[in-house]
């Protein structure tokens, strides 16, 4: 399953969380790409929560014992059911020329500070 570039809007394929530590770089545009630890976090919760109340309703399997089962089983999913539908985010910032505080106000406040500090 194809995912979207979030930088360039182009289709690309993804590569295997397993496969990189931090980030990897879009083939188009070589921005600085992540899966979305939100949907990694969203669709393990969702996964293991459904999976354990089933086989504890259903199953009459042990709470903890089902637990277990429902995390080994969704680590062994994640990378062909779950990795193609986390959504990608972009990891480039916006580097600023200029400072946050305009020059001039920057200015009358170190103006003001000298005056303060002379006796």
């Amino acid at each position: 399953m194809n995912q979207h570039c979030p930088h360039c809007e182009v289709d690309i394929t993804a590569p295997p969380m397993s496969s990189y530590n931090e980030s990897f770089h879009c083939p188009h545009c070589a921005s600085m790409l992540s899966h979305n630890e939100f949907d990694i976090v969203l669709y393990a919760a969702i996964f293991i929560t459904a999976a354990t109340l089933a086989l504890t309703l259903v199953c009459n399997v042990n709470s903890f014992v089902a637990l277990l089962l429902s995390m080994i089983a969704y680590h062994l999913l994640r990378p062909s059911c779950f990795e193609p539908r986390f959504r990608l985010r972009s990891l480039n910032t916006i580097k600023r020329s200029s400072p946050l505080i305009l020059p001039s106000l920057l200015s009358s406040i170190n103006s003001k500070n000298q005056r303060h500090m002379k006796p």
